[in-house]
Parts: C-alpha cells; structure tokens; sequence
C-alpha cells in the first residue's frame, strides 16, 4: 500500500524540474513564454524527467514505471496495475481540483474505468466523495 501512496506523490516529479529549466532557459534567452508553451513543455517531458528522477533516486520499480507510464500505462513495460491506478488518482484529483479541466462525461469516458474494472456505480461512488474529500483537502490547508 505504501507504494501506491508513493507513486501518487510522486507521479508528477518531473513538473519541477521540466518548469524551472524552461522558465530558466526562457529568461538566459530573453524570450517570453506563453501558458500554452509552458504546458507543451510539460506534458511532453514532465514523464521522461520524472523517469530520470526515480532511476537517479533508487525509487522501487513500481514507482518509477507509475511514474514514467502513469498518462500512457497502456505502454508501461511492467507494473501496469500501479501505472493505471496511478492515473485515475490523477484524474479524479484533477477533476475535484480542477473541475473547467474537464468535464463530468469525459472524466467517464477515459479507458482506466474499464480497464480496472470499474462500473458506472463504482464511479459514481467514488465521485459522490467529491464534498468529503473537498472539506478533508480544505481541512489541511489550514
């Protein structure tokens, strides 16, 4: 169980790194970014760097392919269960968190439902903690 609160908090590790080389490299050539470039930025890369960090960390292998495969866990090489898992706590927190990042029947639409074995009451389940979860995350912001 650790291991999958590991691959949760660390699955976006590379999002550091990937914005601050950006931003710096930006600035080093006096060129303004846009938003839009900034996200290109770390969609493309955040994973690979991420990657790079758990070799460089020893993290255990479950992590580190959570980590690399979580957004493509169809391609993960091994340990595809924490790849997927991985991506749906992705999801569900960006959907609680975010919610203009998209919308209720795409968040139900994406495969990891499926292939985890999840069905339309299990996601309702889980969607109907939104207010719980929302007070909890307010709770420790204090």
């Amino acid at each position: 169980m650790w291991k999958a609160r590991l691959c949760g908090l660390l699955h976006a590790v590379g999002k550091p790194v990937v914005l601050k080389t950006v931003t710096t490299i930006a600035a080093e050539m006096h060129i303004s970014l846009e938003p839009s470039a900034v996200n290109l930025f770390l969609d493309s890369y955040h994973a690979r760097v991420g990657g790079l960090i758990a070799a460089e960390w020893a993290l255990p292998p479950q992590v580190a392919d959570a980590i690399a495969y979580y957004w493509i866990y169809e391609q993960a090489p091994s340990h595809r269960q924490e790849a997927m898992m991985t991506c749906l706590a992705d999801r569900l927190a960006t959907h609680l968190l975010v919610p203009d990042f998209f919308d209720d029947s795409t968040l139900r639409d994406h495969s990891v439902f499926t292939d985890l074995n999840l069905y339309p009451n299990d996601i309702d389940t889980l969607l109907g903690l939104k207010e719980k979860i929302l007070n909890l995350v307010d709770t420790m912001a204090q």
